[in-house]
């Protein structure tokens, strides 16, 4: 019975009287990272980019750190975090992978692919990003985003031409159609980006 008084006792004041750094610090985190995606075309080729950036803040948080704070300083600074970007369009590309860079340094990768195109027919393409970190894995990821892309056709003095991405071209009314565009046609003004 002693025994057992003593075994209470003893594990009361572990629970009450245990201070380690980790119940006391905690890591503060906040990331601002995006992903970007743009698409273009010439008389041939459609190009498609994926681009993700960004940075992180990682500190300590808490009072009371005792040793602990060494120790969850020295995982701060020996972490890296690495930008990763899908993009794939009609069956061609794939992951790319940046340079690794510091928990708290600004990162920035873009995966560009590129596809010959045939006006008129629409290319399935998908897009994503993370960002791993070294000691974390992923901590920031975006779902996978599949879209469809077409080479649109533009008629020019009767000769095809793709002067704009498709994302002008849209703004300009055009899309997948001919449209005959005049340079020195009052009613053409060049697109310019809002």
């Amino acid at each position: 019975m002693r025994y057992a008084k003593i075994v209470v006792i003893a594990f009361t004041f572990c629970v009450l009287f245990s201070g380690t750094a980790s119940a006391q610090c905690y890591f503060v985190y906040s990331a601002n990272y995006a992903v970007y995606t743009s698409d273009s075309n010439d008389a041939n080729n459609l190009f498609t980019s994926v681009l993700i950036d960004g940075s992180a803040s990682m500190t300590i948080g808490g009072s009371y750190c005792g040793p602990g704070y060494q120790i969850m300083q020295n995982q701060i600074n020996s972490a890296t975090h690495t930008p990763s970007a899908y993009n794939v369009i009609g069956g061609t590309g794939g992951w790319g992978t940046g340079s690794s860079g510091c928990v708290n340094c600004y990162l920035s990768y873009q995966n560009n692919q590129s596809i010959a195109a045939t006006p008129g027919v629409t290319y399935s393409g998908y897009e994503t990003g993370q960002i791993i970190c070294s000691i974390g894995g992923a901590i920031f990821a975006t779902l996978l985003k599949a879209r469809q892309i077409e080479r649109a056709r533009w008629r020019e003095r009767g000769v095809d031409n793709l002067p704009f991405s498709s994302a002008q071209q849209t703004a300009r009314g055009g899309g997948a159609k001919d449209v005959d565009w005049k340079r020195n046609s009052p009613r053409y003004r060049p697109f310019r980006s809002w």
